[in-house]
């Protein structure tokens, strides 16, 4: 994309994806069938009363979510195949966003390598790429120490707390839009560099409209495969 870029414009590429099905999204396909009936509004009650009553604390991957990990990283293989060099990768302290990380891009590398590389892989640990945090249980997140107890490549920032410095459990909380900007601060500290690439895997959704706007307004933003924006 650099190469097909006018003059003066500089290409920053950001796959960013949402974590793979979780064990708490499953409940929902498990407890709702299909013909349900429910109007929006009531689907989204029916949804939190099942996280009330059947909570989960930082869900793993479900099956069907290991499935979906193990096909985005054979997507991820064929770019890598068609030249496309390893990113930086950041991901958010979520299990099931840091399952997702590892499956996706371990997998992907180990395809290409033909070896399990998945322990000389890392990525960096950013708290505010958990997107909104709500009431339910399933937004909580394990202590920091868990976490690098059980990836120990993960890089995570001096200041990280121990415990979950935002969730509550009597109301949802809703943190400093600034915070959502974390990622961007990351990669303006990176601008002195010809060029980056960065994985993103983020907890709650494909990214904020405050990262896509506040990237957008600095760069030349292209979209790549479609594949990978699932």
């Amino acid at each position: 994309m650099q190469a097909d870029a006018p003059p003066n414009v500089e290409v920053k590429l950001l796959l960013i994806s949402r974590h793979c099905q979780g064990k708490h999204n499953a409940m929902y396909e498990e407890y709702i069938s299909e013909g349900h009936g429910f109007s929006a509004s009531e689907y989204k009650m029916e949804e939190q009363r099942i996280a009330r009553h059947q909570p989960l604390f930082d869900p793993c991957l479900s099956p069907k979510g290991r499935a979906q990990a193990t096909e985005l990283a054979s997507i991820i293989h064929h770019e890598m195949a068609r030249g496309m060099p390893q990113p930086m990768h950041f991901v958010s302290p979520a299990r099931r966003a840091v399952e997702t990380w590892a499956a996706v891009w371990g997998g992907a590398a180990a395809g290409m390598a033909g070896e399990n590389i998945i322990a000389r892989s890392t990525a960096t640990v950013i708290e505010g790429l958990r997107g909104k945090i709500h009431v339910h249980l399933c937004n909580a997140r394990r202590p920091i120490s868990v976490l690098r107890a059980e990836y120990p490549q993960l890089i995570i920032p001096l200041g990280t707390a121990e415990n979950d410095p935002w969730w509550q459990p009597v109301h949802d909380c809703h943190y400093e839009l600034s915070d959502e900007n974390t990622i961007l601060r990351a990669l303006q500290a990176r601008d002195a560099r010809e060029e980056y690439r960065a994985g993103v895997v983020r907890q709650g959704g494909g990214g904020s409209r405050a990262d896509y706007e506040a990237q957008q307004r600095r760069t030349n933003y292209q979209h790549h495969s479609p594949l990978l924006q699932r």
